[in-house]
């Protein structure tokens, strides 16, 4: 692999897409800290119920918390690799894939706020679920 020279305006690019990594890496970090609060709370006694409908709600969001910390690593995996060819692109030695890596930003982007969406959906479903459990044991 030649290393040819880095334009300014690469540098510039680069620097911004560094930026937004290190965005995503921080976020994922507080995705990993409060799934792991709302698997230990789904686990709790709070959400222990012998209701039937809730008690099928309550699996079906341990369950979904399970799939969602999967996508989540996955798309953490992602932007590691992602962050590795961004290295590759300033310092010159993988120029020719530039355009594609751009593209490739672009569509990890969109995986990162999906995947914060259906956290965040998911978060409020949580919580809804536990005001209901709550509210039933009041009456």
């Amino acid at each position: 692999m030649n290393k040819e020279p880095i334009s300014t305006d690469t540098k510039r690019k680069a620097a911004e897409l560094h930026w937004q990594v290190q965005q995503w890496k921080s976020q994922f970090q507080n995705l990993d800290d409060q799934l792991e609060f709302m698997s230990q709370l789904l686990d709790s006694y709070i959400f222990q119920t012998d209701l039937t409908d809730l008690s099928e709600r309550v699996d079906d969001l341990k369950v979904r918390t399970e799939k969602t910390k999967a996508i989540k690593k996955e798309v953490r995996d992602r932007i590691s690799r992602h962050e590795s060819k961004l290295g590759n692109l300033l310092n010159g030695s993988d120029r020719e894939s530039e355009p594609r890596f751009y593209n490739d930003h672009d569509k990890l982007a969109t995986m990162v706020d999906t995947c914060t969406k259906a956290f965040q959906d998911l978060k409020s479903e949580v919580f809804s679920c536990g005001n209901d459990i709550l509210k039933k044991r009041r009456s």
